[in-house]
């Protein structure tokens, strides 16, 4: 394989995985909707794993052309450089906005977990007070 060849390859692959991750992004910002409902985020959830499992299908695949890339160079060329720059920065956002999703749930379970401990207390003393009555 000449190294055009593998050059419009290897951009082929980073091209391909820019998408992927736009497409993951804007599963994420969906999960992040608030009138998302739970069968919506489900299937949203399903969604995101389909996506991680074909990332790292990809990752797999393609790991071969990039090694052969990459032993046949010394450096990138300043195009795959420039795309795995914007790449690099599409999933530092991705993971980003995960954490913040993690974070916004991990505050509304603390403020919903005593609530709900309240509810059950009180359907239970209800339960006790009735077979007593």
């Amino acid at each position: 394989m000449d190294n055009d060849d593998l050059e419009r390859q290897i951009l082929a692959i980073l091209q391909l995985m820019m998408n992927k991750y736009r497409q993951m992004e804007s599963l994420i910002d969906r999960l992040g909707e608030f009138e998302s409902t739970p069968d919506k985020l489900d299937e949203i959830n399903r969604l995101v794993k389909i996506e991680l499992d074909s990332i790292a299908k990809l990752e797999k695949e393609t790991s071969g052309i990039k090694k052969q890339y990459r032993n046949t160079r010394p450096h990138a060329s300043e195009q795959v450089k420039q795309i795995t720059q914007q790449l690099a920065g599409l999933i530092e956002r991705v993971l980003m906005k995960i954490s913040l999703f993690e974070q916004q749930i991990q505050r509304s379970r603390d403020l919903l977990a005593p609530q709900i401990h309240q509810g059950v207390r009180a359907v239970q003393m209800q339960d006790a007070y009735r077979k007593n009555a």
